[in-house]
């Protein structure tokens, strides 16, 4: 089967893109990943009641989920923090979300906050998602070995970048070119830093 053939993977890439309100950081954090993520990963391991819960997990390790677990990085430019994570649905990605506090004190513990104190301050929050272009095991091997608390990857990140590719080189279904350009990123940030990279290229839509 040709590359441009292949089945594309069941899972892909969800990043979000947000400013942190000022003097709520640590609650914004938390907001976003238990009750944003977490909440949604341990929904539909109700849903499957149980049956399919090594699809959230890899390498029979189920103390660490890779997928709804998302990357945190702290950026410079327009956005302070960054979060990449492994999904299984569009639908969670395209879906309206505002962040609220959702309960969660300043350490991150769930407690009891009044309804009009339940939104976070002015800050920006954006998220697109794609197709990936590596396979499930592929991105959830990736995941695993950054997100697991015994000697986990650490390597250098580098940055986002979106790129706008002319229609008039997209021959076909474009995958040639894409796959081109794939290549020659990678062999500029190893140039940059050295070292083999791990870019995660996604067709954003």
């Amino acid at each position: 089967m040709s590359e441009s053939q292949q089945a594309c993977s069941e899972f892909t890439l969800h990043v979000v893109l947000a400013t942190f309100p000022q003097n709520q950081e640590q609650r914004f954090h938390s907001a976003v990943k238990k009750f944003f993520f977490e909440t949604y990963r341990e929904e539909g391991i109700k849903y499957f009641n149980g049956a399919s819960n090594d699809y959230y997990y890899q390498n029979g390790d189920q103390t660490v989920p890779v997928v709804y677990n998302p990357l945190c990085y702290h950026i410079l430019g327009n956005y302070d923090v960054a979060y990449i994570a492994l999904i299984d649905n569009f639908k969670f990605a395209q879906r309206l979300f505002e962040p609220r506090t959702s309960g969660v004190n300043e350490e991150g513990n769930i407690s009891k906050i009044p309804l009009q104190d339940n939104l976070f301050n002015s800050h920006t929050f954006q998220s697109f998602t794609g197709i990936a272009a590596q396979s499930g095991p592929e991105l959830k091997e990736f995941f695993y070995h950054r997100l697991k608390p015994q000697d986990p990857v650490r390597r250098h990140f580098v940055g986002i970048c979106n790129l706008k590719l002319n229609n008039g080189f997209l021959i076909g279904n474009g995958k040639n070119y894409l796959h081109a350009v794939y290549k020659l990123i990678k062999k500029t940030i190893a140039q940059l830093l050295l070292e083999c990279p791990d870019p995660l290229p996604v067709k954003k839509f």
